[in-house]
């Protein structure tokens, strides 16, 4: 169940094993993908991912604390936060494909989809207020 924060749907290739991971910030930070990746028998290499919509990086200011965090784990993470208006802007999506390609993880879908923005299709706890959730669904058939 999601609202702001990033679904994260993995499978194995031959859709023997699935995970589904719900990934904000803090779940990125304390590295839930590397503990869900390391779950599947089946090697890095052999999963794919799909990025569901969650909340987009011009809706989704954080502290510059963040940023500095993030970026002492690996530099490359720099590319996942922006700076527009005095304030620090976080691009989830960026961040959990960096993280899932640094595990071994190639094959990676993006919902490119605002929760935020969109406000007839999701959710948003930081648009409204109010609670509200969407569900991300995987299973093996």
């Amino acid at each position: 169940m999601v609202a702001d924060c990033l679904p994260v749907l993995l499978c194995a290739g031959d859709g023997r094993e699935v995970a589904a991971v719900h990934a904000g910030w803090r779940g990125l930070a304390s590295g839930i993908l590397g503990q869900a990746v390391a779950q599947f028998d089946s090697p890095p290499e052999q999963l794919i991912a799909w990025l569901g919509p969650c909340i987009g990086t011009g809706n989704y200011p954080v502290g510059f604390e963040l940023r500095t965090t993030f970026i002492s784990e690996h530099a490359a993470y720099e590319a996942c936060f922006v700076e527009h208006a005095g304030r620090m802007h976080m691009n989830l999506r960026e961040l959990a494909k960096q993280q899932l390609k640094r595990l071994g993880v190639t094959a990676v879908n993006v919902s490119e989809r605002c929760v935020y923005a969109e406000d007839d299709s999701f959710f948003s706890f930081r648009r409204d207020g109010t609670t509200g959730r969407m569900a991300a669904l995987i299973w093996i058939s």
